[in-house]
């Protein structure tokens, strides 16, 4: 199977309100979480390690500067300076993205600086695994096809893509090079995307 296998929109709304259903108090926490996660693209390592002050409400960004990998490590080793690609970046929060915060404020502001926590401790996640079991059962109670969490990030990327978003911009986001997006996402920039691209020309030469 390719693992670049995103969710339709249609995929990922059921699968959303579908958490947001059968989760009532703090376990709410897991349908904000993939929410957040198919809003933005951000990696499981960088949304386990997302804080309350790496949010700007005014600017509607979120500070990405550290991951969160190995459960078997301690705090101070396992949050680190620095991102998968090495760079700080501000990923932009659309709509959707500042909803699931907003609800995640309800259930976990007051318990510490990390955002994605346990509903049964109230502590910070160390691994993707818990949200990562209750996805897996949503998919199957679904009768949708198995797929990675992490798939979430290539579900944000194609829709971006294929909504016509600057490439640049998209890489920025996802914390990619260019040469990485477009080599990754080629299929998507593809298709339809070139034939609209095609058409732009005909209309430039339609008006000499």
């Amino acid at each position: 199977m390719n693992s670049y296998d995103p969710f339709t929109i249609e995929e990922a709304e059921k699968t959303i309100d579908y958490l947001y259903n059968k989760y009532n108090a703090n376990e709410k926490i897991y349908a904000t979480y993939i929410q957040f996660a198919f809003w933005t693209g951000m990696r499981t390592s960088e949304m386990l390690a997302l804080t309350w002050k790496d949010i700007d409400w005014n600017r509607g960004v979120a500070m990405v500067s550290k991951t969160r990998t190995d459960g078997k490590l301690n705090l101070q080793t396992k949050t680190k300076t620095k991102t998968k690609t090495k760079k700080n970046r501000e990923v932009l929060l659309n709509d959707r993205a500042q909803e699931a915060l907003q609800e995640a404020k309800k259930l976990t502001c007051q318990l510490g600086e990390e955002i994605f926590r346990s509903p049964r401790t109230g502590d910070a996640w160390l691994t993707d695994k818990p949200p990562r079991v209750v996805f897996t059962a949503a998919l199957q109670a679904l009768g949708m096809r198995h797929r990675r969490t992490y798939n979430t990030r290539h579900t944000y990327a194609t829709q971006c893509l294929m909504a016509g978003m600057a490439p640049a911009f998209v890489a920025n986001q996802l914390g990619h090079s260019i040469i990485v997006l477009l080599t990754t996402y080629a299929k998507w920039l593809n298709g339809e995307e070139s034939y609209r691209e095609m058409e732009k020309l005909k209309l430039t030469l339609e008006k000499k």
